[in-house]
């Protein structure tokens, strides 16, 4: 069984943004599977993505 990770005593801010439906779906998918929750997986791929200096594709 996989690990919970703990996030209740985090500051978390509340936003909006704009996900295509299907990645939204898919991050859903994927967050229930590690059992955790889409706000800890949205943050975890977030960091990475700044760690790692990007290499995704943004748009302007």
């Amino acid at each position: 069984m996989k690990a919970k990770h703990s996030t209740t005593h985090k500051k978390r801010e509340v936003t909006s943004i704009k996900v295509d439906p299907e990645l939204w779906k898919k991050a859903k998918i994927e967050a229930i599977n590690r059992e955790i929750d889409l706000s800890e997986l949205v943050e975890d791929a977030l960091r990475k993505e700044i760690k790692g200096g990007g290499g995704g594709s943004v748009t302007k």
